[in-house]
């Protein structure tokens, strides 16, 4: 195996059988070979490690790294202190890599000296079959707006630097332990992270109907809403200008956007009782403003 690799592949398994394989290949199939390939397995009940040592025992840049119930947030920061790559790229069990996202995320990453870069990727269901393509942001204003509602890529497409995180003293769940990504990713912006999109799909994203209880449906709730008010009070300074800038340009935005300004709007001028912003209000098409009435109610009488 390689020791200098340019690459470290992070992936955490717990029970990942029915998936799991593909995932793999998917990594292994890669148009971009210098890599290690981090698997961080959480003692599971089903064949998930039988599944791993196969491909470990023929492929020398698998790593297996075994816990037990250590959960997610450890199984991660675990792969990371023992990482040697540049650049770690996260993946999960479920998920599968098309061909050509390394290759492309680090040319990215390199000519536009950034911190951490996603993609575009394609929403699949349990089957594999297509669901809807999502686009992520590319610039700074509309990243703004995934940052507070929703997110600006799917977790497992992610690829950062190591050292950024280091420096800044940075890891997965430091004070929020239900929404970790969207946690780190705004520590990182907090911290002047350089943040951008790889403008083409290279990644499949696994939905799952009933992916989470309706408790930690809940859980994952409270964390974004505590999100949301932290990432809009470290911005508030700008974001009468931001707003201004993305309503004034609503026909360039996604479906998805324009519903997380719509959000927005709605938090700062009913939420914050900052009512300069109800002025946009106008430029949100009335399908939208209905969507916001009806998130911004459920908050208020859940």
């Amino acid at each position: 195996m390689n020791r200098s690799p340019n690459i470290s592949v992070i992936m955490p398994v717990y029970n990942g059988e029915p998936f799991l394989v593909e995932a793999i290949e998917s990594i292994l199939n890669q148009t971009y070979l210098n890599f290690e390939f981090i698997i961080s397995y959480d003692d599971s009940t089903d064949k998930s490690l039988e599944i791993i040592n196969k491909y470990n025992s023929i492929d020398p840049r698998i790593i297996v790294l075994k816990g037990a119930k250590r959960g997610l947030v450890k199984s991660l920061n675990d792969a990371i202190k023992i990482s040697n790559g540049k650049y770690i790229a996260r993946m999960d069990a479920d998920d599968i890599s098309l061909p050509k996202r390394f290759q492309k995320q680090l040319e990215l990453m390199e000519n536009e000296n950034l911190d951490i870069c996603g993609c575009h990727y394609l929403l699949i269901n349990e089957e594999g079959k297509y669901l809807d393509t999502v686009l992520t942001p590319i610039e700074n204003n509309t990243l703004l707006l995934h940052l507070a509602i929703g997110v600006p890529f799917a977790h497992g497409s992610v690829m950062f630097r190591k050292d950024f995180m280091s420096t800044n003293n940075l890891e997965y769940g430091q004070d929020i332990k239900f929404s970790e990504d969207k946690a780190l990713w705004i520590e990182m912006y907090k911290t002047s992270a350089k943040f951008s999109n790889v403008n083409d799909i290279l990644f499949k994203y696994r939905e799952f109907s009933e992916s989470l209880s309706k408790k930690g449906k809940n859980k994952v709730r409270i964390d974004d809403d505590l999100l949301k008010a932290d990432i809009l009070k470290y911005c508030y300074g700008d974001l009468f200008k931001i707003v201004n800038s993305l309503a004034l340009s609503i026909e360039r935005l996604s479906y998805r956007e324009i519903e997380y300004l719509a959000d927005i709007i709605f938090y700062l001028s009913f939420k914050k009782f900052d009512f300069k912003f109800v002025q946009y209000l106008k430029y949100i098409p009335a399908r939208y403003k209905a969507i916001a009435t009806l998130k911004f109610l459920s908050r208020i009488f859940p």
